[in-house]
């Protein structure tokens, strides 16, 4: 029953912030579920680059020249409040959802060591005498 997701990240550029958010709002699960953003620390005065999406003044950032900082970013995302037709659909698409089944390891046998007439193991043609990988 999440209600609140953050988004952040370290970095300067908007196609690994703004950009990924409005990917993000895009998602069908996203729009189905009600998710939207919420403005994220209120008091803080650097937002999100205008014109990436019509919300991205919702999020932070920081700039490394004009902030003394790293590059920052933060995005909030809330739900609201879902109604139970709706939890009882994503319910259903969850458990009709297949599952993919993972493929079997292949086992190869490696190759091994012959022995030579005096019962010692013959090392391979690839080693050099004294030098071994």
């Amino acid at each position: 029953n999440v209600v609140v997701v953050s988004y952040s990240t370290c970095s300067i550029h908007k196609e690994e912030n703004e950009m990924v958010v409005a990917s993000v709002l895009g998602d069908d699960v996203v729009v189905s579920g009600s998710w939207g953003l919420s403005r994220a620390l209120p008091q803080w005065k650097k937002r999100g680059m205008d014109h990436t999406f019509d919300e991205s003044q919702m999020c932070i950032r920081t700039n490394p020249e004009l902030d003394n900082t790293n590059g920052f970013f933060l995005a909030r995302f809330e739900r609201a409040e879902p109604t139970p037709g709706h939890v009882h659909a994503i319910s259903e698409e969850l458990q009709s959802a297949s599952v993919k089944q993972p493929e079997p390891a292949i086992v190869t046998k490696q190759p091994t060591h012959s022995k030579t007439k005096n019962g010692r193991k013959s090392r391979p043609k690839s080693w050099k005498r004294g030098i071994r990988p």
